[in-house]
Parts: structure tokens; C-alpha cells; sequence
């Protein structure tokens, strides 16, 4: 199966290719304007494996939660190729903070992560995901977005911390702060975690159409 991923909602920018087995990556951690080099990494990896857009199974795009551009970015640049090639059952949808837990997994031995995203306002995105069928980020219960101190069992999570940018908050808020390894707070997607949940979402079968290929930001409003 051939798939391309790509996400742009957090601080990392990533471009994933999966020809039959035959992975390439291109993810960089930076400013923001290297969102808006995605179209031309993706056109790099797809010309280095020899592959059209017409040539693949699916398309995986971060939809958010995360910062306003970068989330629009990856939306608008799915949906238009999925408009391009006239294709219903192309477009699978994955979450930032799912992304986030699955990089986690792949990287520690825990089987619960609460991925904790920052949002702004003083608050953060936030979610509770178990390892599912074949290691993937499985959610439990529901996203949302709040202060770090009324996330629900923000303070006896029992689990792995992971994530951007909240280690110095939770640090003051925890009586007893999490132990080292459970808690990491550079955690930012990577190109593999997008692409094991982008096989999981094909395999459920649960395309998006691109006219239903919309942004999670968590928040009634946009600032």
C-alpha cells in the first residue's frame, strides 16, 4: 500500500511516505515557515520513489488539535489533492495528540500516555490514549482543552507524561512530581507514529471525504 502522511499542527513539520514497505520521512522541528515548505518536501519524497499522487492508496493529514496555520495548512493541502484526483475514500484523519502517544509508545514501554499539547491562554490540549490493537494510540474518553490544573487526573496520572512544553507547570502543580522516565516534555509527533495510525484508520476503514476533511481545534473560538 502506498500512503503519504504529513502534519503541520505542532512544532514539528513532517512529510511521511510509505511506498510498499519503502519508508521515507522528512520531519524538522522549527519556525513556523517551514510549514509552508511542506508542498515542496512532499514533492522531493514523492519524485525520489518515483510516485504520482494518482499512484496512492491514501492520504493521512494531521488535523489538529494544534496551532491555527499549521492545522489549516495540512487540511487545505488534503483536501486538494483528494479534489484533484476526483477520490471519496483517499483521506484518513490523525490527531496531533494521538500522534503524540503513538511517538510515545513507540519510544518507552508504557502502557497508558497522557499527551499534553500547549494551547495557549495557559492551557493545553490534552488526551488519554492505551496501547490498542497492534500498539496503537487508543483514546480514552475525549480530547479537550483546559489550564494544565483542571485537566481531569492531571495530578495521580497513572502513566507516562508526554508532549511540548508543560514539564515546568505540571512540576509546580504535582505534589509529588512524576518520576524522570515518566514524563518527557519535548514529545512532538513523529513521521512513523503518523504513519502506523494512518494503517490503523485505513484498516478501520475510516475515510474522511474532502468535503468532510475538517481542523479539530477543541475551541469554540479562534485566536
Amino acid at each position: 500500500m502506498k500512503i503519504l502522511a504529513f502534519d503541520t499542527s505542532t512544532a514539528a513539520c513532517i512529510a511521511a511516505l510509505d511506498n510498499d514497505g519503502e519508508v521515507q520521512i522528512r520531519r524538522s522541528v522549527g519556525p513556523r515557515e517551514d510549514r509552508l515548505d511542506l508542498p515542496e518536501r512532499i514533492d522531493r519524497m514523492m519524485r525520489d520513489a518515483g510516485l504520482g499522487f494518482a499512484d496512492l492508496d491514501a492520504v493521512a493529514y494531521g488535523r489538529g488539535p494544534g496551532a491555527f496555520i499549521g492545522v489549516r495548512i495540512a487540511v487545505a493541502l488534503a483536501q486538494a489533492v483528494a479534489c484533484a484526483l476526483s477520490r471519496d475514500r483517499m483521506l484518513v484523519a490523525v490527531s496531533s495528540l494521538a500522534a503524540v502517544a503513538q511517538t510515545a509508545f513507540e519510544q518507552c514501554d508504557a502502557a497508558r500516555v497522557l499527551s499534553l499539547l500547549d494551547a495557549g491562554r495557559g492551557e493545553c490540549y490534552y488526551g488519554c490514549y492505551e496501547r490498542g490493537e497492534e500498539d496503537t494510540a487508543t483514546l480514552q474518553g475525549e480530547e479537550g482543552v483546559a489550564a494544565l490544573e483542571r485537566i481531569p487526573g492531571i495530578c495521580d496520572f497513572e502513566g507516562a507524561y508526554r508532549g511540548f512544553g508543560f514539564k515546568d507547570r505540571l512540576d509546580k502543580l504535582a505534589s509529588q512530581p512524576p518520576k524522570p522516565d515518566d514524563l518527557d516534555d519535548q514529545t512532538l509527533p513523529s513521521g512513523e507514529a503518523m504513519l502506523a495510525l494512518a494503517r490503523r484508520e485505513i484498516k478501520l476503514g475510516n475515510w474522511v471525504a474532502p468535503s468532510e476533511a475538517t481542523p479539530v481545534y477543541l475551541r469554540d473560538e479562534i485566536v
